[in-house]
């Protein structure tokens, strides 16, 4: 029987060699957004097309979000809570995804095109507290791209949310807004800083995943304090399980490495 080393090193050398083959349509056969394609490296396929990636959220995304809503998907990735987004909130709703990563950006915009989904926008930006030019640091799993303020990623347009919500109207501007959905990678307190304008007017519910991130030490405390002071309840999701003063302790404790760790909150105006 192999050893944990050995075969952590075939799981790695797969992992780098799907990238070979590209990335390629799979259809998504559960879920919210069953039925849809979604635009991934094939390493992604398994979860993606059963619906495995993050169960406990498409669960909240199927009971609580309607038709008609507008949702931010800030984080966006490949797109696959998107799809779910968009499933949920029909042709009348709105999705706007954010998403600043290129590779992952253009994947989401040929499965936008794949599957005719005209009620979602992609922005090809990152959303921090102010809106400039951010750097964006790309490690192997493309997916946990984090922003940084040293100049040793990609230059990449941000922008706050309380900017680009109160920008002149257009007509895609969105008249409400929802639900906001975070998976930022460590930035979750720099997104909430930026968008306490946002949070007052439209009092939207959030899903949001907390990181324990070295690039923003003490952002997963700072993240559920911002969110009480706003005048949220915040429930953990899934709500079985550890409180959430003990999952917030299991996050700062944890020590320094490649490897986040985090938990999910759903946050719900008083």
């Amino acid at each position: 029987m192999p050893g944990k080393g050995v075969i952590r090193r075939v799981k790695d050398a797969l992992w780098r060699t799907s990238d070979l083959f590209g990335i390629r349509p799979v259809r998504i056969r559960s879920g919210p957004a069953r039925g849809s394609q979604i635009c991934a490296p094939i390493r992604r396929w398994p979860s993606f097309r059963r619906a495995l990636h993050e169960a406990p959220i498409l669960a909240v995304i199927d009971r609580r979000v309607g038709e008609g809503q507008t949702v931010l998907d800030l984080g966006a990735s490949y797109g696959y809570f998107t799809l779910a987004f968009a499933a949920r909130v029909g042709s009348v709703g709105r999705v706007i995804a954010f998403e600043p990563e290129s590779r992952a950006a253009n994947a989401l915009r040929r499965t936008l095109a794949l599957n005719g989904l005209s009620q979602v926008r992609l922005i090809e930006a990152a959303v921090a507290e102010t809106s400039r030019t951010h750097f964006l640091r790309v490690p192997e799993n493309e997916t946990m791209a984090y922003l940084t303020a040293r100049p040793n990623g990609t230059a990449v347009d941000s922008v706050s949310l309380d900017d680009w919500l109160s920008r002149p109207p257009t007509e895609d501007a969105p008249q409400r807004v929802d639900w906001i959905k975070i998976d930022v990678e460590g930035a979750e307190a720099q997104v909430l800083s930026g968008a306490e304008e946002t949070l007052t007017r439209y009092r939207p519910r959030i899903l949001c995943e907390v990181h324990g991130s070295p690039a923003f030490p003490g952002g997963a405390r700072e993240t559920v304090e911002r969110l009480r002071r706003a005048g949220y309840r915040l429930t953990p999701v899934p709500a079985a399980g550890r409180s959430l003063e003990e999952r917030l302790h299991t996050v700062e404790a944890a020590p320094a490495g490649p490897r986040l760790h985090t938990f999910h909150l759903l946050a719900e105006a008083d």
